[in-house]
């Protein structure tokens, strides 16, 4: 799965003022607290949006989207530091959140493929 960071998107997203169109770089995450849906942005703005996480994640993960536990749904533009043995993530926020145990190889795999080809190792290269 390649992956392209540079690409921006406007989410329609139904909120109680109706449907307004949110830059996709623009959404840290999206969570679910007291059985509603919230989005929090990068300005700290944290919102109610009338969608379920699972039609969120059907549309969003084509945009680097991706449900990291039952009720967390990263941007993964927003993903600071990954801790592949407790499966934490910080985002850029400074919020933590974990990586459900199920998820956790999907994930590491996804991160993996986010990362730059290491450099070439030559025969005649010595080892440092």
């Amino acid at each position: 799965m390649d992956i392209i960071i540079a690409k921006q998107f406007r989410i329609p997203l139904k909120t109680k003022f109706g449907l307004e169109l949110i830059e996709s770089s623009d959404i840290i995450y999206f969570f679910i607290e007291n059985s509603k849906v919230n989005a929090q942005l990068v300005e700290g703005l944290i919102f109610r949006v009338y969608h379920t996480l699972t039609e969120l994640e059907s549309y969003l993960s084509e945009m680097h989207f991706y449900r990291c536990h039952t009720a967390r749904l990263i941007n993964l533009r927003h993903v600071k530091k990954y801790n592949h043995k407790t499966c934490i993530i910080e985002l850029t926020n400074n919020l933590s959140v974990n990586v459900a145990c199920y998820r956790k190889v999907k994930f590491n795999k996804l991160i993996n493929s986010m990362l730059p080809p290491p450099p070439p190792i030559y025969a005649n290269q010595q080892r440092e």
